[in-house]
């Protein structure tokens, strides 16, 4: 979600913010859209008839109603510049401790290792680079810790699948442990991130 339509809904409903940061993930708040058009926020409003699809944009909110009976499905899917703003959705699951859909680092390993069209090799490039950036400060960062122990995570039962129940996840951050975990003798099924 944009900076700006966050800073308008934070202000307009501080104490729901107060009480419930993650506010905006719940799906449960709407604010009239005068209110965002009066603070500069632009709106959009389509009348979807049968057969039509709507397409929403990286970071949109955005909202519905149904006037009557409904029948409806949703599919997700990531042209190559999308991959920037998955990689920022999945630093903000992280940062309020929101379950991850899937694991971002894995679906950037299972695209680097399929046949690649040429215009999405500059945006996966920069995308691994910018997640190998963050590993490799994190894993660092522990080192001077003293946490020098390591073994490569084990093989996964489905290696052809993204984001499966039988991938680690985090106890406090909630996310995927693809790339590395960090774990205790004292709990061995509990692992956390290097962060």
């Amino acid at each position: 979600m944009s900076t700006f339509f966050f800073q308008v809904m934070r202000s307009s409903l501080p104490d729901l913010f107060d009480a419930q940061p993650d506010l905006l993930f719940q799906l449960v708040t709407m604010l009239n859209p005068s209110v965002l058009v009066e603070n500069g926020v632009p709106v959009y409003s389509v009348l979807q008839e049968p057969g039509n699809f709507v397409i929403t944009f990286p970071r949109s909110y955005h909202a519905g109603f149904n006037f009557g009976l409904n029948c409806a499905e949703a599919v997700n899917f990531a042209p190559a510049d999308w991959l920037p703003h998955g990689g920022f959705g999945a630093d903000l699951y992280q940062q309020y401790h929101k379950a991850a859909v899937l694991s971002h680092e894995e679906l950037l390993c299972v695209v680097a290792k399929s046949d690649l069209d040429s215009k999405v090799s500059p945006y996966l490039k920069r995308e691994l680079l910018r997640v190998y950036t963050k590993e490799r400060m994190w894993r660092e960062r522990l080192w001077r810790k003293g946490i020098i122990k390591s073994t490569p995570m084990g093989p996964r039962k489905c290696p052809e699948y993204v984001g499966t129940e039988e991938d680690p996840t985090c106890i406090i951050c909630r996310q995927y442990l693809y790339l590395s975990a960090v774990a205790c003798r004292c709990r061995p099924a509990a692992f956390v991130c290097l962060e």
